[in-house]
């Protein structure tokens, strides 16, 4: 092994992982190894069960491939095999960041780099240097990209959002609404990322975990994301782009990682063609946005290959219905913990300091799912009143025993059709009369204003959707949160409160409601990015055909499934179960559309969404 690198894991993905030696304190810090018990797919398992991977491992796999496009980046300067318009671009992009690095406009304390910028004191001797730095820089930050994660990750990031005041301290709560009301639009950013960059600041702050890089290079790149807050220089936000871009290391590894680990086929990508594909440009024609890490056109096939095989991975596995009925109950048994007044819970504050008073390791910092298990498995308090124990009870059959005793809305695409084909003609008028033409509705900035509706099965589909974004943004429920909570999760909320009190029973078996919610551009968005053709950039729709097939399967795909848990499943019949299906799918059409005129009448003025409730 080389002597530059501090350890190596075996990898089912990747083969074998190498760490860089700086970076070894960094990875055995509780920032990164409280990730190997943070599960990447928490529903998934209900029916993938082989899908139990971590973030840690995914962190591993994200750093190296952030290597290897830094790697193919440096190499491929310019796009050109002319060797001087290379080094210019090489030499330009060494000669900011040495500028950056000494300006220091954070103010990061840096004794390492600092002590390199004098020692290379000459441009030569520096560019000689810059390569490896940035490599490690890159690297640190692949690894921590996903530190801010909550247990069960995405799952319970909304509920750890909406109840940050009954989990997390007030100075923890005071630092993360500063990020917020310094974000120019906060819908658009994760919870998670922004968790994030409160540890990943603390991370880069302690001396014993800084070996040989630079924290003042890594949290450059790092806060890049948010330039509204740091002012991040152009080329920072051109390498953040590697990890977190329309085509990155992080969605590739996770795609590979967890095609592997379901047993799917999805994981068919030409990494090594689209890694030594990836350019770095420098374009002089736009000043404010000079810098680009981007892919050659060369590398068309392994795009589409990616861009079709997340399409199918969210279809087929994200969000198969057995996944999200899981992850929809695991996120409501949470609520209802937090919602209960009992102070028996653990501690399941991940953002805490690391060290109390005595230097000491606080057991808050190492909330993990571990530690949201045994708080699920100990129950709610005695105050808890019937109705809830009951549907708590009902719901930990899902979320901890992955049970399948209930009965889905649907469970297909062609369940979905059909469904939407057995509505009543008046209300399918009504519903594509509520919905705009293409022209009038592209004001609204929606991406499903591609087309003017028609009345077949699948348009329906678009203008279900179409329904579900508005009223996604009109905000909704008044409930217990004192945090941020997205429109859709309010949506969720308010329309099993809907369903629950107006049908406690379906053909006469008595249950409890969930509501699943999937919106947002998901591979149609990716298809809109561009590729390089030398100095040039060309759309991926022009050299692509599957671009415009990811749009349109994005705008027609499912967004909202509902789940009917019958409280005792054993005295159900099979023949009952259809019964129960098709009256629990007519329910949820109705509430799900809601009153279409005064869906259509909010348009003129619509709420914004992610706001305190």
């Amino acid at each position: 092994m080389n002597s530059r690198y501090g350890r190596r894991y075996r990898d089912p993905v990747h083969g074998y992982i190498y760490v860089p030696r700086p970076l070894l304190a960094l990875v055995n810090s509780p920032y990164v190894t409280r990730l190997r018990f943070v599960s990447q797919n928490a529903g998934a398992q209900s029916s993938y069960p082989s899908l139990n991977g971590s973030r840690f491992e995914h962190a591993l796999g994200t750093m190296h491939l952030s290597m290897s496009a830094w790697k193919w980046a440096w190499a491929n300067a310019s796009g050109s095999s002319d060797i001087e318009d290379a080094k210019e671009t090489q030499a330009r992009l060494a000669h900011e960041v040495r500028q950056y690095l000494r300006a220091n406009p954070l103010h990061i304390v840096d004794p390492f780099i600092d002590q390199r910028l004098s020692e290379a004191d000459d441009r030569e001797s520096w560019s000689l240097e810059f390569p490896e730095l940035m490599q490690t820089a890159l690297a640190a930050v692949g690894l921590l990209h996903d530190v801010g994660h909550s247990p069960f990750s995405h799952t319970l990031e909304p509920v750890f959002s909406g109840f940050r005041h009954s989990v997390f301290s007030a100075e923890v709560i005071t630092e993360l609404e500063a990020l917020e009301n310094n974000l120019v639009d906060v819908g658009k950013h994760q919870f998670h990322d922004l968790c994030g960059l409160l540890l990943v600041r603390r991370a880069l702050s302690e001396s014993h975990l800084l070996e040989r890089f630079s924290p003042r290079l890594v949290w450059g790149i790092y806060s890049a994301a948010y330039p509204e807050i740091y002012g991040s220089p152009h080329w920072a936000r051109a390498l953040r782009s590697v990890i977190s871009g329309d085509v990155d290391v992080d969605r590739l590894d996770y795609i590979l990682r967890d095609s592997n680990r379901a047993g799917t086929e999805f994981g068919a990508v030409d990494v090594e063609r689209l890694l030594r594909g990836v350019e770095l440009h420098h374009r002089n024609d736009e000043p404010a946005r000079p810098w680009s890490v981007g892919y050659s056109v060369s590398t068309v096939s392994a795009v589409e290959s990616l861009l079709e095989n997340r399409e199918r991975s969210y279809r087929w596995v994200y969000f198969h219905h057995a996944s999200l009925a899981s992850d929809t109950a695991l996120k409501r048994v949470f609520r209802l913990l937090l919602l209960d007044a009992s102070e028996r819970r653990p501690s399941i504050d991940y953002l805490s300091a690391l060290e109390d008073m005595d230097g000491k390791p606080r057991a808050s910092s190492h909330a993990d799912d571990v530690a949201a298990l045994s708080l699920m498995r100990q129950g709610l308090g005695g105050g808890a009143d019937a109705v809830t124990s009951m549907r708590y009870g009902t719901l930990m059959r899902i979320a901890d025993g992955f049970s399948q005793d209930y009965v889905s809305t649907w469970r297909s695409y062609e369940e979905y059709l059909s469904a939407l084909a057995d509505a009543p003609s008046e209300w399918v008028l009504e519903l594509l009369g509520a919905v705009p033409s293409a022209g009038s509705f592209s004001n609204t900035g929606s991406a499903t204003a591609s087309r003017s509706w028609s009345s077949s099965e699948e348009d329906l589909t678009a203008a279900v959707n179409w329904v579900i974004d508005l009223r996604t943004r009109q905000g909704g429920l008044d409930g217990p949160e004192r945090g941020r909570i997205s429109g859709v999760e309010l949506l969720e909320l308010e329309l099993e409160e809907v369903l629950n009190n107006d049908h406690p029973e379906v053909s006469g078996v008595p249950g409890t409601w969930l509501v699943a919610l999937r919106l947002g551009s998901r591979s149609g968005r990716a298809a809109r990015f561009a590729l390089w053709r030398g100095d040039e950039q060309v759309e991926f729709r022009r050299v692509s055909p599957i671009a415009a097939g990811l749009v349109e399967a994005d705008r027609k795909r499912v967004q909202a499934w509902g789940f009917f848990v019958p409280h005792e499943p054993r005295g159900v019949s099979r023949e009952a179960r259809k019964r129960l299906a098709l009256e629990a799918r007519q329910f949820f059409l109705v509430a799900l559309i809601g009153d279409i005129g005064s869906s259509k009448q909010s348009l003129a003025s619509p709420a914004t969404t992610g706001g305190h409730v």
